[in-house]
């Protein structure tokens, strides 16, 4: 296994930790734009989300695109992960940073696996957020939907609130007549 005395193991615990919080303060910044959209998009400002900000198609193209922040990290991380391939058996498949962790001494072996536990805590946060926001997209959607085939006349039945937010389902009439 490891000979986590070594000064190598030891040098390789710090840049592992630097590693970590690198990833933490990137994963930081993530979660704090995602909260941003996550607040304008309950307030129902969608317009917010592009006013002062590059063009739909720009927006669109960096989605697709790699992320240079991105890229940086990723490439760290294989970079760590071949320097832990040195240290576990060859056989072994599980090249983790809490693997490596393990065989760690006291306080070093904390640090590093309170790090890693900070980053895994940001990624589900990051995880429940983008869901939190689609929802909020979808539900959007789903009343613009509902909106537009009530006037139109186009839905069976529309649903309607009426006292203390109770829904019935009412036959739809067209509100006003559409030519296509």
């Amino acid at each position: 296994m490891i000979q986590a005395e070594t000064l190598f193991a030891k040098d390789l615990a710090h840049e592992v930790l630097q590693h970590l919080a690198a990833e933490h303060d990137h994963l930081q910044r993530v979660i704090q734009r995602l909260d941003q959209i996550h607040d304008v998009l309950r307030r129902g400002e969608l317009q917010t989300l592009f006013d002062g900000q590059v063009a739909m198609e720009q927006v669109s193209e960096q989605a697709s695109s790699p992320n240079p922040a991105d890229a940086a990290i990723l490439a760290a991380r294989e970079s760590l992960r071949a320097k832990l391939a040195q240290f576990l058996p060859p056989a072994d498949p599980n090249i983790t940073i809490e693997n490596f962790a393990q065989s760690l001494p006291g306080q070093l072996k904390r640090s590093v696996l309170a790090a890693r536990h900070g980053v895994a805590e940001l990624t589900k946060r990051i995880e429940r957020r983008s869901r939190q926001n689609g929802m909020i997209i979808l539900h959007s959607l789903r009343i613009m939907q509902d909106a537009l085939e009530s006037a139109s006349g186009t839905a069976q039945h529309t649903p309607v609130y009426g006292h203390a937010g109770m829904t019935s389902t009412k036959v739809a009439h067209a509100r006003f007549e559409m030519k296509i």
